[in-house]
């Protein structure tokens, strides 16, 4: 019991191998594969059971070496079978000789006719070669016809090898569902003119690309006796869509395809695209492997049944094919993430620029309201004032044509400098209520010194400086000045001064 998937297995093997020995040998099985180098497929056979229909018997004269193959039981030698719908034999060459007295020394006229098989139009044409030559071709089998050609010249310099043009060579069309020829070659003065270098006439239907004339071959042929001529063959007489009406006898097997015959009635078969091998067979049409033999991919090819995938792997885009857009890199995903940070960063920066900005406003707001403090604590609004009564007195005695000497300049300034002093917001850089009080007694004793000679301002600036003493709790003058000055410094020592920034 343990053997039966190895026994099954061995029989799909044999199968296989079976099948496989049946699509390379492309006969049936029993029947003759060979003769000779010629391979022999069916539907052609060379005994009844191996061909398709008695047109197709060929017969093996194994009487030769190596042996030779035969169309039926006829004189018609095969030399290729094509399951594509060809088969290409070999014909004889129609001659017309005179000897050197003028007279007709040789002259026969060839013929084939085939019961099944058309002389292939589009794969043959008829051909003369000559100087005094016209040949004719007619046929009666399949249809009636009659054509020709006529070679003319009158020297061997005259020929230009490789042309068939009607200077010692001709040529004609074979008409379609033609089945039969008979040809025959004549001369109009028995090669009198030209007998000493073209001694006979040849014509002869042939296989089209496979002679090149050459004014060699107007000597004689160069000896040949024979030349290749193309027939096409056909399953029956129905077109495909009648023949598909019986599955029974109809010749197209799996994997194929069915067209019509375009050379007289019948139909062809051949394998569907992706497939080789025989269509006339079961299992005759085998899967290609693509991927082997063509190599159509640019990176991974995954063969299929009758087509195959091209693929691209991880990293990768396209179709994957050579004749198509191929594998190409993927580009890298890293220029977002750059995007990414740089719009992280830029905001970050905004941020901070803004909350610095920010900073700095409520700082400086700070920083003046500060000011203006310190500006109450330290006497600054009393100095503004004694500031605003002076400018009043000093813009009343300029309409009067006044002005201020040099001294007086001086004292403006040092006014203005103890001003901005008072205004500083470290309480080591403003200076104490005695330093003030100094300074302004100094002030005074520059009016006294400086402005005796300037009676027309010292009524302004004895009110000036008399208004900030009394400012202080001074009385009216001499020596009572000083000493208010320093009351009034004892008394703002008693202050309690609230803290900022290391100030006192």
């Amino acid at each position: 019991m343990y053997y039966l998937p190895l026994i099954f297995l061995q029989l799909v093997i044999a199968w296989l191998l079976g099948v496989a020995a049946m699509a390379a040998s492309q006969a049936l099985p029993d029947c003759e594969n060979w003769c000779g180098n010629i391979s022999i497929p069916y539907p052609f056979g060379t005994k009844e059971g191996c061909y398709i229909e008695e047109s197709f018997l060929v017969t093996c004269d194994v009487s030769f070496s190596p042996p030779k193959l035969y169309l039926t039981n006829s004189a018609i030698e095969i030399t290729d079978l094509f399951l594509s719908g060809q088969l290409r034999v070999s014909s004889w060459i129609a001659r017309d000789c005179y000897n050197k007295q003028h007279l007709r020394e040789f002259n026969n006229k060839p013929w084939m006719r085939f019961r099944k098989f058309p002389i292939s139009h589009n794969r043959n044409k008829f051909i003369a070669v000559g100087c005094d030559t016209y040949a004719v071709i007619t046929g009666s089998q399949g249809r009636d016809y009659t054509t020709g050609c006529l070679s003319l010249c009158d020297s061997i310099g005259s020929m230009i090898n490789g042309s068939c043009s009607g200077i010692g060579c001709c040529q004609a069309i074979i008409p379609k569902e033609v089945r039969s020829f008979n040809i025959s070659v004549n001369s109009y003065e028995n090669h009198t003119n030209v007998w000493d270098f073209n001694p006979c006439s040849y014509g002869f239907v042939v296989e089209d690309n496979t002679y090149n004339f050459s004014s060699l071959d107007l000597q004689n042929f160069q000896n040949r006796t024979s030349v290749p001529v193309v027939l096409d063959w056909s399953i029956g007489n129905e077109t495909c869509n009648t023949a598909e009406q019986n599955l029974t006898s109809f010749a197209c097997k799996e994997n194929s395809e069915c067209s019509n015959f375009d050379n007289g009635p019948g139909y062809r078969c051949n394998c569907s695209e992706g497939y080789e091998g025989n269509p006339y067979l079961s299992n005759g049409c085998q899967d290609i492997d693509e991927c082997k033999i063509s190599s159509p991919c640019n990176m991974t090819c995954h063969n299929l049944l009758g087509t195959y995938n091209c693929s691209c792997p991880e990293g990768y885009e396209g179709d994957g094919r050579k004749d198509g857009s191929g594998c190409s890199r993927i580009p890298s995903k890293k220029l977002p993430l750059v995007n990414i940070a740089l719009g992280i960063s830029i905001s970050i920066s905004v941020l901070l620029l803004g909350g610095s900005w920010l900073y700095w406003g409520f700082r400086q707001r700070k920083i003046i309201k500060l000011r203006e403090k310190f500006f109450e604590q330290n006497g600054g609004i009393m100095l503004q004032q004694q500031l605003l009564k002076r400018d009043g007195l000093f813009q009343s005695s300029k309409r009067h044509g006044s002005t201020v000497n040099e001294a007086k300049a001086e004292q403006l300034r040092g006014v203005a400098n103890l001003a901005k002093r008072c205004l500083e917001l470290k309480g080591d850089e403003r200076p104490t209520m005695k330093e003030i009080g100094i300074e302004l007694e100094g002030l005074r004793m520059m009016e006294k010194h400086s402005w005796v000679t300037d009676n027309k301002n010292s009524e302004e600036t004895q009110y000036l400086l008399g208004d900030i003493s009394d400012a202080y709790g001074g009385g009216g003058g001499g020596g009572g000045g000083s000493t208010s000055i320093s009351a009034a410094y004892d008394s703002m020592t008693n202050h309690v001064m609230s803290p900022f920034e290391g100030g006192r």
